[in-house]
């Protein structure tokens, strides 16, 4: 509470009125006046006060009545009060502090008592707006663990779901070659299917595990990066040239555009091509009757943007910063045609932010979507 906490002093008679805002003004707190109850009640309702100073002998509506109508608004209530009164009055002293007054003055005015009584109760009113904040971050706070317990659990369950696939998926194969061989039903092009399905699996599985690790790295900061510069035409075209065979086989059109041969940027090599190949996996799992998906690189704003575009359903805009989050999954209509627990974006999101970047997604329902990554560009 500041020195200058507002003081709402409500007196029928002038002089009293007067004095006590002399004195308000005095003690460094900025006082406002009421002549009767209503005037009073009105002033609250606007301007909320820190403290007021009622007088309990007052016309038309006495102190009384006004604390009575303080005490039971919800929006007034918690707003300390002070009564004003004679020194036959004392009685009736009594009856507002069972009503929910909070000290009380007896007229004439001491001025350090009075300011003893004020810092007093302002302290004490600092003290359970605190308390009140604390309570209202404590609770925040709880659901902001029970929503992370939950996601945890989610977390968890998809793990477990998809690496039992993966296992299950090995398990058949190998049973089914076992089967076969023993059968005496030789078939070396056959073994050769079934060894690189277990193959791929395999890397699958170890994919998902690694993507898991990196992304709890990621999170608490012990994730290692090492800033190089790196040709993002060059570093690209590496990377489009390891989809070239899944788009072939996916019968997807792959396509890559650059605005020059050469471009420099400033970035971890290794979280940089796990990032875009993370995009380019989502765009393929995604790419939609249009089939087509492209990888470019452009410079705009001193930035290095790399953009993979696919020609799919697109995205929501209700969704558009959800999918950024761990463990979040559009359910698109669409066969599932990848495994994973939701931590591809979120790890694209974690590394272009640790490499100074940023990444957003450009989409339109219905026309395909544009994940963006800008980083530092460096002159060439």
């Amino acid at each position: 509470m500041p020195e200058s906490a507002k003081i709402l002093i409500v007196d029928d008679i002038d002089v009293n009125r007067i004095l006590l805002e002399d004195l308000m003004t005095i003690l460094g707190y900025t006082p406002s006046l009421a002549e009767n109850g209503v005037a009073a009640l009105a002033k609250m309702k606007e301007d909320p006060p820190d403290i007021v100073l009622l007088d309990i002998l007052m016309p038309e509506m006495n102190g009384y009545e006004v604390l009575e109508i303080i005490k039971a608004d919800e929006n007034l209530c918690n707003i300390p009060v002070i009564m004003i009164t004679g020194v036959d009055e004392l009685q009736s002293v009594a009856k507002c502090i069972k009503k929910g007054a909070e000290d009380y003055l007896i007229k004439p005015f001491n001025s350090t008592l009075l300011e003893a009584r004020i810092c007093n109760i302002l302290e004490r009113k600092r003290s359970y707006e605190k308390e009140q904040a604390l309570q209202v971050e404590l609770a925040r706070n709880y659901e902001a663990l029970q929503e992370a317990e939950k996601a945890r659990k989610a977390m968890f369950n998809m793990i477990v779901h998809d690496l039992k696939n993966y296992l299950a998926s090995m398990i058949l194969v190998a049973d089914v070659s076992i089967h076969f061989m023993k059968g005496g039903k030789f078939d070396e092009e056959r073994l050769i299917k079934d060894f690189s399905t277990i193959l791929n699996t395999g890397e699958e599985m170890s994919s998902l595990i690694e993507e898991i690790l990196v992304v709890s790295k990621l999170e608490t900061g012990k994730m290692p990066v090492s800033f190089t510069a790196l040709d993002a035409v060059q570093l690209t075209k590496g990377i489009f040239a390891r989809f070239v065979t899944q788009a072939r086989e996916n019968e997807i059109r792959l396509v890559h555009e650059f605005e020059s041969t050469f471009q420099m940027t400033h970035a971890d090599k290794s979280l940089l091509s796990r990032t875009l190949h993370n995009l380019l996996s989502n765009a393929f799992k995604y790419a939609g009757d249009g089939k087509q998906v492209s990888l470019s690189v452009s410079k705009q704003d001193g930035n290095t943007v790399f953009c993979v575009k696919d020609s799919g359903p697109g995205i929501p805009e209700k969704y558009k910063e959800k999918i950024f989050g761990k463990f979040f999954q559009i359910d698109s209509g669409m066969e599932r045609k990848a495994k994973g627990v939701g931590l591809g974006l979120a790890f694209c999101k974690m590394a272009a932010e640790a490499q100074g970047g940023k990444i957003w997604v450009e989409s339109t329902e219905g026309q395909g979507a544009s994940f963006k990554v800008a980083l530092k560009a460096m002159e060439s």
